[in-house]
């Protein structure tokens, strides 16, 4: 399928792309683990009444959240066919299409739980994203996110920014890296601590043979993040 020449972000575009591959692509054993990952940090957390998905997708983490006992799910995500494709599989759940640093029509004000599984590591600002996502998650609230870690001598994962083509005639994607100190100060500014001790590392899946890794972080709201969030607004 041909990419949409339009002005949408490189990554809206890949997504668009192959939405309809999606979950055929990922269903093979190890090819994309970080559904399954993120549906182990939901079953040591409450059941929450309410949860959004950042970067929802075709929907693979929805199913973890109904099993769970979730009453309202939500979730957002920057691919309108990755909507659609989700639309489909579960046309009880609220959709939003959009770029989630820059979106704020959610139908709730506070959240029990946020998931952000896969995604971040598309996202350039990660100062707003944690402004956001604190202003989002009540207090006791927790958020399982995932990011790609630099790791010095890894193939990929040896620098903090990189672009490569998503394939022929697709325009690059950057992806971006954080160290786990970092994410750690940028949650605590806004009021969130690890409800772990450690980040759980793990293989998400292979690019060109070699093994991409994610790190899991499951934080829970437990101070007010109101300064930082404040300074966001009125940086805009």
């Amino acid at each position: 399928m041909k990419p949409k020449t339009t002005h949408q972000k490189p990554v809206e575009v890949y997504y668009d792309a192959i939405a309809h591959i999606y979950d055929h692509a990922t269903a093979p054993e190890g090819a994309w683990t970080a559904p399954e990952e993120a549906r182990k940090a939901m079953s040591s957390l409450p059941t929450p009444e309410s949860a959004l998905i950042i970067g929802i997708g075709s929907g693979q983490d929805i199913d973890g959240l109904k099993k769970k006992g979730c009453s309202h799910i939500e979730g957002i995500d920057i691919s309108r066919e990755m909507i659609a494709a989700c639309h489909g599989k579960h046309p009880d759940v609220l959709l939003h299409h959009g770029d989630v640093v820059q979106y704020d029509v959610f139908y709730r004000s506070r959240y029990d739980l946020i998931v952000c599984s896969g995604t971040s590591e598309f996202i350039k600002d990660i100062d707003a994203f944690f402004a956001l996502t604190s202003r989002l998650l009540g207090r006791h609230g927790f958020m399982i996110l995932t990011f790609e870690p630099i790791i010095p001598g890894h193939d990929l994962q040896f620098e903090a920014q990189s672009s490569t083509p998503a394939g022929p005639s697709f325009p690059s994607i950057t992806t971006y890296r954080r160290n786990l100190d970092d994410i750690l100060s940028l949650a605590a500014e806004v009021g969130m601590t690890p409800s772990h001790a450690d980040p759980k590392s793990y293989v998400a899946y292979r690019k060109a043979g070699v093994d991409v890794i994610y790190q899991l972080v499951v934080f829970e709201k437990t101070a007010d993040g109101s300064a930082k969030n404040e300074h966001h607004k009125d940086s805009k």
